[in-house]
């Protein structure tokens, strides 16, 4: 509609001053109002017109300026999706994949310092390399989706599964890092609120579709 008013609001201007230039004949030649009774309504009408298009001009900027910014974020959504199929992310999941096997006595029973004194070794460094790239990407799309930057909606749909998978797997390596070795408790926070947010909705809704079948 603003789009169609927009599109059209010289020919509306020239009818509303053609409307009110003939109010303006109207009161004087038939009514027989005089020109000083004339003259403030045709300004008051004028005036009101101009406040009128000044604020239709207004909102139509602004819904303008909101689509694009909503086409802006949706492409950069999409494209910060995708970059999950791309190197280096891809190689950083192919190392991790194949390194697991080795990694498998550090996950049960869970022991960050063994697990980062191995990864930390030199022979390690391309896994240790692979695994703080991954978790710095996260952090990096959790940022976005925080501050609104992504489309949250979108992102959950294509990153939940890696997203709590990978918080559930090294939690307890994040917690080694922060208490130990970071000593903050701000390393990956972004990234470990949106997993524990998402995390929580995930089962709440698991547990309405199994009381509501």
């Amino acid at each position: 509609m603003l789009d169609i008013i927009q599109k059209y609001r010289y020919r509306i201007l020239l009818v509303l001053v053609v409307c009110i230039i003939s109010l303006g004949f109207f009161l004087n030649i038939v009514l027989e109002l005089s020109p000083d009774k004339v003259v403030p309504i045709l300004v008051s009408s004028f005036a009101i017109v101009a406040l009128f298009l000044n604020a239709l001009s207004f909102e139509y900027t602004w819904f303008k300026n909101l689509k694009d910014s909503q086409g802006s974020r949706e492409s950069l959504t999409f494209n910060t999706a995708i970059d999950w199929h791309k190197s280096p992310l891809k190689d950083y999941i192919i190392k991790i994949v194949v390194s697991e096997p080795s990694m498998k006595e550090f996950f049960d029973p869970p022991d960050g310092e063994k697990l980062h004194a191995y990864i930390s070794a030199s022979e390690n460094i391309d896994l240790r390399a692979a695994i703080a790239g991954l978790f710095n990407y996260l952090e990096t799309i959790s940022i976005g989706i925080e501050q609104k930057l992504l489309d949250e909606k979108f992102m959950k749909l294509f990153y939940e599964g890696v997203i709590i998978s990978f918080y559930t797997e090294y939690k307890f390596y994040i917690t080694y890092r922060r208490e130990q070795i970071d000593k903050s408790k701000k390393l990956w926070v972004n990234f470990t609120n949106v997993a524990t947010r998402w995390e929580v909705e995930k089962e709440a809704k698991e547990a309405w579709i199994s009381l509501n079948g």
